[in-house]
């Protein structure tokens, strides 16, 4: 498979992801109801912000050398997310 089409198959995970977390946390209510948008971003930022505290965890199961590190700030976003979703609601 040529790099290029690797690139944009890659790229396009990440922009299914987005718009995945978007729909998640409620996109469609701002534009019924008439609100502002700003919730619709804090929602989708705190939605990556576990998504990325997820692939930390992940990845502190093959790294050896990492795993702590990993595994620490893993949990942190985490909870930090989870926190985050708590303040929000």
């Amino acid at each position: 498979m040529p790099e290029n089409t690797t690139k944009s198959i890659s790229s396009f995970k990440y922009v299914y992801l987005i718009v995945f977390f978007m729909l998640l946390s409620g996109l469609f209510h701002p534009l019924i109801s008439g609100n502002d948008g700003d919730m619709l971003i804090a929602g989708v930022l705190v939605l990556l912000l576990g998504l990325l505290g997820g692939i930390l965890l992940w990845k502190s199961t093959y790294d050896k050398n990492n795993r702590v590190v990993y595994m620490g700030l893993g949990f942190s976003l985490m909870g930090g997310s989870i926190y985050l979703i708590f303040l929000i609601s």
